[in-house]
């Protein structure tokens, strides 16, 4: 059966990115969730990677980590950046990295960072 990566017999190659799903992605006619890998054509996995929805495969934790790294960079004090919950504002970390991202990428890295927030204390 024809396949994003595996092309019917005799039909054209095409060539695809093995990523790593960091947000629940619609792709060919499925959804993914996080931790998925998926096979995507270079234009678009680079699209989505852009935009914080997937990583290259080897290298799953990236965008998390850059997300984690801007709201330790955040000030504290700042009530601005802080929603009244306590978690960081979307937008300040937008801001920070220069790029939208979902509210559920700021919740991932948002429980790695307090986590280790309750760890160290």
């Amino acid at each position: 059966m024809p396949s994003a990566d595996r092309p019917a017999a005799g039909g054209p190659v095409r060539c695809t990115v093995r990523c790593t799903v960091l947000s629940r992605l619609g792709w060919d006619g499925a959804f993914h969730e996080p931790g998925a890998i998926v096979a995507l054509p270079p234009d678009v996995a680079e699209s989505l990677e852009a935009i914080g929805t997937v990583a290259p495969a080897g290298d799953p934790n990236a965008a998390g980590d850059e997300i984690a790294d801007a709201i330790r960079a955040l000030d504290p004090d700042d009530k601005a950046l802080w929603n009244k919950d306590g978690k960081p504002a979307v937008d300040a970390i937008e801001a920070a990295l220069g790029r939208d991202i979902a509210a559920t990428q700021r919740d991932e890295a948002w429980a790695v960072v307090a986590a280790g927030r309750e760890g160290a204390s």
